[in-house]
């Protein structure tokens, strides 16, 4: 008899939840926040950092009242943990803990966000655990990649997205994710994933169907309905086998549309990484025929396009394929190439200087800056390395790129071993997701972590934690106890009201606190950040004063100091750009303002240079009107010279400088 005060149901109220919450979470490549500075990235880290809260506390109660939804021992888990720390190390031994925390709103990363992540992870491995969970989360996050690419397919025919209005057709496509190479990324891990899926589901033609058998007790009853449920079974996997077709066609018609190189290499490198592995561990001869001919197709398509440039042939593919002609046209030798190639060489000077923990999570500019030399003529500032183990070397010294190595060479080495203990049934969607991690690596090389590519990151990682302990037979003993629970479960909305209400944890206070504390993290960390992301947008609207825009400015400082100091800089960029237009009391109230906002960002990143070249603009220009200024443009100009010497925009200032001393007779101290 059914009972609603048993403990079942207080698991199953839980469980769901926490399931619901990181179903959520794999929704937020769709978030855009239009009315927050960096609209494409602010929204999602917010969005993402809110529900993983409120799912964890969810979690946390259920793994308090139940043992087995408690994290398992896992070698790769202890490896996430050891990242983590050393991060965090890494954070307080570098040149701004902020900075290293909370990161900047254009990146929204650092180690606060890290640490939501390894929380998403311990949920995700302590709630799904069997093949049956993987797949519905697999194909939810690839129904999120088919909206975005149907968002794309409806730009490139010229319609407008509902809610996405502002999404339009360039040469790149971009979509919600805001830059090509970020999308390109996102459906390289998805295309991937959706072929596994695919793949299966060929190989495993009557795996599922074969559980509604055990849920009889008797023989008769037992052959009828695995007859009804083989049927129904098969018309459903023709439908989800005409889902995953679209969603392959069309994430790689949108992964083409990126023309993002970089994530292109990873395809192709994960494809090669497939055939390899196939070929080696692989059970069937039939897809070591098929591979083999793909991986030698892709060779020679590639060696077309590279030994045929200039033919006809080439030309015309080129005309057909944007990404084709963006590797047609690569030139090494300027450009992002060059670019990212000197990149590299400042960070390796960088890590020279402090090689055990770096200077700290987020701060790569600061000894890109710092060793930055004029032959480079690279006049992009990198903020990020572009080169994700360069980018652990350099912030987090040679233990943070021992630990992130050390996550992924776990990665690999439970997807091989386990690939070698499979049959052939169960081998090719593993090897798909290690095609994934190969892939999604290797695009690293050239790009770094957003919020999108970081789900992405963790989808993968918590894969191959809970890959180490799956039961690939509970995939059949699940479905038989869901089967054995539908009676019990028919009136399970009308009851679970009365349930709701008779809950009781075991340790209220706790549950209360927890609530308390979700909510006010939520607040104070979420909901505080995106109202200052909200106030900085209102400085640029038009038709405003000076007075108001002044308003903005500092609602937004003080709304959430973590991440004031960006705020701060773009208000000292656009006073040093419209001082100009400034009455008399607008300057008096911006020079108040200046003083104390620099003592502020001294005090929490005093080695960020970039800020120091925007405030001597400021007192540049002020030095127009009222040569006294000049001197103390000089004496942040000095600071940035001590901390950049040789940059383009230290370069520039020292320019302004020297312009305004000689075009006004001002002679600075």
């Amino acid at each position: 008899m059914y009972s609603v005060n048993n403990g079942f149901d207080r698991e199953w109220i839980l469980l769901t939840s926490t399931k619901v919450g990181i179903f959520l979470v794999l929704i937020m490549p769709l978030i855009v926040s239009g009315d927050t500075f960096f609209p494409f990235i602010v929204g999602k880290a917010l969005y993402s950092r809110s529900v993983i809260e409120i799912t964890a506390v969810i979690w946390l109660v259920l793994a308090l009242n139940n043992p087995k939804y408690r994290p398992t021992k896992s070698t790769i888990l202890i490896a996430l943990l050891a990242y983590l720390a050393v991060s965090l190390a890494a954070s307080f031994a570098g040149v701004s803990v902020q900075r290293s925390l909370w990161s900047t709103y254009e990146r929204m990363q650092g180690v606060v966000d890290l640490a939501h992540w390894v929380v998403f992870s311990i949920v995700v491995t302590s709630t799904l655990r069997t093949p049956k969970d993987w797949k519905n989360l697999l194909n939810f996050n690839l129904f999120i990649s088919l909206i975005v690419a149907l968002m794309g397919v409806s730009v490139e025919l010229g319609g407008q997205v509902p809610f996405y209005g502002f999404l339009n057709d360039p040469a790149r496509m971009s979509l919600t994710l805001g830059n090509p190479t970020y999308l390109g990324a996102y459906m390289l891990v998805n295309l991937l994933i959706g072929l596994g899926l695919l793949a299966d589901s060929l190989l495993n033609p009557k795996h599922e169907s074969s559980s509604s058998s055990r849920t009889k007790s008797h023989t008769r009853l037992r052959k009828k309905s695995q007859k009804q449920s083989t049927g129904i079974f098969n018309q459903s996997m023709f439908w989800w086998k005409i889902y995953w077709i679209i969603t392959i066609v069309l994430d790689f018609w949108i992964f083409t549309k990126t023309g993002t190189r970089g994530a292109f290499l990873g395809f192709g490198v994960s494809m090669v990484t497939l055939t390899f592995a196939y070929l080696v561990w692989g059970k069937l001869k039939l897809i070591k025929v098929a591979s083999t001919v793909l991986i030698s197709s892709m060779v020679l398509v590639g060696l077309l396009i590279i030994l045929g440039a200039n033919t006809s042939v080439v030309n015309k593919l080129s005309e057909e394929s944007f990404i084709v002609k963006r590797l047609i046209f690569a030139d090494v030798s300027r450009g992002s190439f060059t670019e990212r190639w000197w990149s590299l060489k400042f960070g390796a000077k960088g890590f020279v200087d402090k090689p055990i923990l770096g200077w700290g999570p987020d701060n790569y500019v600061v000894p890109w800056g710092r060793h930055y030399q004029k032959e480079a003529n690279v006049p992009t500032i990198f903020d990020q390395a572009h080169n994700k183990p360069m980018e652990e070397l350099v912030t987090k010294g040679s233990l943070g790129l021992i630990s992130y190595i050390s996550l992924w060479t776990l990665m690999i080495i439970i997807i091989l071993s386990r690939i070698r203990q499979f049959g052939a049934d169960k081998e090719i969607l593993t090897l798909l997701i290690g095609a994934a991690m190969v892939g999604y690596f290797t695009q690293n090389l050239f790009l770094f972590d957003t919020p999108a590519t970081t789900l992405q990151f963790f989808i993968l990682l918590s894969f191959a934690i809970t890959l180490k302990n799956m039961d690939w037979d509970q995939e059949l003993t699940a479905t038989s106890e869901s089967t054995q629970r539908k009676s019990v479960r028919t009136n399970r909305l009308q009851e679970l009201g009365y349930v709701l209400s008779k809950y009781k944890f075991t340790n209220n206070i706790l549950m209360l606190l927890l609530i308390v504390v979700a909510g006010t993290v939520v607040y104070f960390a979420n909901i505080r950040a995106f109202q200052a992301g909200s106030a900085i947008v209102q400085t640029s609207r038009s038709g405003i004063t000076w007075s108001e825009r002044f308003d903005h400015f500092e609602d937004s400082i003080h709304t959430f100091e973590p991440l004031a100091n960006y705020v701060r800089t773009a208000l000292f960029t656009s006073l040093a750009k419209y001082w100009h237009t400034m009455t008399e009391s607008d300057t008096k109230r911006a020079l108040k303002i200046m003083e104390i906002e620099i003592q502020a960002l001294n005090q929490s990143e005093p080695e960020w240079w970039r800020a120091y070249v925007d405030v001597a603009q400021v007192y540049q220009s002020a030095a127009i009107t009222d040569p006294k200024h000049l001197e103390t443009a000089q004496f942040y100009l000095e600071k940035a010279i001590l901390l950049a010497p040789d940059t383009k925009k230290v370069e520039q200032a020292i320019g302004r400088q020297s312009s305004i001393e000689q075009e006004y007779g001002i002679t600075s101290k």
